[in-house]
């Protein structure tokens, strides 16, 4: 996710009976203070370099090669990605790595995919990316899940829609 907070409020739950059931749970963000809370329901932290926001040529190779190296070197069966940077950076890594699945959650386009331009045609083939990669992709909402359906972002049998899974 693109912070640890993030992961913290609305995922804890799930880690949690994750590891109850006898999973390793990893979180890769950056350290934003959540770190030691993640920690304490079980999970194992990773630190990334992730910048928030629109792509960035000077950092996101720096967040591919570190998400690349750290799944790889945990040996993950699955990965969930929440956010677009990490849904797009994420996948990618994760089928570099050889992840054998991957599940990408839509938690609220919000600002990342802008009206129209560069900014739309960029977000677009970038989200088409994620979908592409990605053996899953869960929405939590309806317009959102019609927005990638009506573009060719996600294959129909890939998309889910799970309401306010957060």
């Amino acid at each position: 996710a693109n912070r640890g907070f993030a992961l913290w409020s609305s995922r804890r739950r799930l880690m949690a009976r994750l590891r109850a059931a006898g999973h390793e749970v990893f979180c890769y963000s950056v350290d934003d203070g959540y770190r030691a809370p993640l920690e304490e329901v079980g999970a194992v932290w990773r630190e990334v370099p992730l910048q928030r926001g629109g792509p960035d040529p000077r950092t996101d190779p720096a967040l591919l090669f570190a998400l690349r190296r750290a799944y790889a070197a945990d040996r993950l069966d699955l990965v969930q990605h929440y956010h677009a940077k990490p849904m797009v950076f994420g996948s990618l890594a994760a089928r570099w790595a050889g992840v054998p699945r991957v599940v990408n959650t839509v938690t609220g386009l919000g600002e990342s995919l802008p009206a129209g331009g560069l900014g739309r045609t960029v977000s677009v083939a970038a989200y088409r990316v994620a979908g592409d990669l990605s053996d899953r992709t869960v929405f939590q909402n309806s317009d959102d899940l019609a927005l990638f359906r009506r573009e060719g972002l996600v294959a129909p049998g890939a998309a889910r829609l799970i309401v306010s899974s957060g």
